[in-house]
């Protein structure tokens, strides 16, 4: 391993959750220029007693229009009761409500291989491990028509065009590309209101407005469209602005600087339009 001089290595037993979901956004922020919006969340659902102890629950995650179930467990005690089912049932509706269109989960076989099928879901593969055991994988659709319906659709991707001054704020994606803060919408979420959230999640500040200026398909990757909504946003507060772990860093250009920048025509366009409306040259 070839460090540079100022860089060192660390070995964790614990790592800390932080970190952990650091390294998760780093990658989905790479992932996003295959994949196009991942809609990566995460989900939890738990039974406590009176004393908020943990006494059955459900962790997963969705991405790329799938439900990963990473852990299912119900205590000893309370067992048979459909709490189970019940905690995959919710999971399963929480990740369509999220736009998923399957999910996906493996278990051990000494602990409910049987358990799983008798919910729609069907084994595609084993593993032999650990010794003497398996691990087996096991997959459900999540809508009748599996992900075949969810091609067909555009994502929908709700961009700001935001002004620092005469300076138009925009972020750098993994594609070295320059383009406007915002992300995908939440599902019965209004643009405006979600686009109000995505920059305040990606910058750090508050934003209001939500003039519509454009809209346009773009094509990300070859045979990967998107949907692009721009709107026109105005600061909130004067708070400092920061960079997500989803983009490499944060940049303020005037207009004349725009032509010479790698992004879509799109946002170019957005920017004058807006520039235009509040009289910044």
């Amino acid at each position: 391993m070839d460090l540079p001089q100022e860089l060192r290595l660390t070995i964790e037993d614990r790592p800390s959750a932080e970190d952990w979901d650091k390294l998760g956004r780093n990658l989905d922020a790479f992932n996003r220029a295959f994949l196009g919006e991942t809609g990566f969340s995460r989900m939890g659902f738990f039974v406590r007693n009176q004393d908020c102890e943990v006494l059955a629950g459900l962790v997963g995650s969705t991405y790329a229009g799938w439900l990963f179930v990473a852990e299912l467990w119900v205590h000893v005690d309370l067992r048979r009761r459909g709490i189970g089912s019940g905690l995959l049932a919710l999971a399963e509706q929480r990740a369509i409500d999220l736009g998923c269109h399957s999910a996906m989960l493996d278990t051990f076989s000494f602990q409910g291989p049987e358990f799983y099928p008798r919910f729609g879901y069907r084994a595609y593969g084993t593993l032999d491990y650990p010794p003497d055991h398996q691990r087996i994988f096991f997959r459900k659709p999540l809508v009748p028509d599996g992900p075949s319906r969810f091609s067909k659709l555009f994502p929908v991707s709700v961009k700001g065009v935001l002004f620092e001054g005469n300076r138009v704020v925009l972020l750098e994606n993994e594609r070295g590309e320059w383009e406007l803060p915002g992300g995908r919408l939440e599902p019965g979420e209004e643009p405006a209101t979600g686009l109000a959230r995505e920059i305040t999640e990606e910058l750090g500040i508050q934003v209001g407005g939500g003039a519509i200026l454009d809209s346009w398909v773009y094509e990300v990757l070859p045979q990967r469209e998107v949907l692009i909504m721009s709107y026109g946003m105005r600061r909130l507060d004067q708070g400092p602005m920061g960079v997500s772990a989803e983009h490499r860093r944060l940049g303020l250009f005037a207009l004349g600087e725009l032509d010479a920048l790698p992004m879509p025509e799109g946002y170019r366009r957005s920017i004058r339009a807006w520039a235009a409306r509040c009289n910044i040259r």
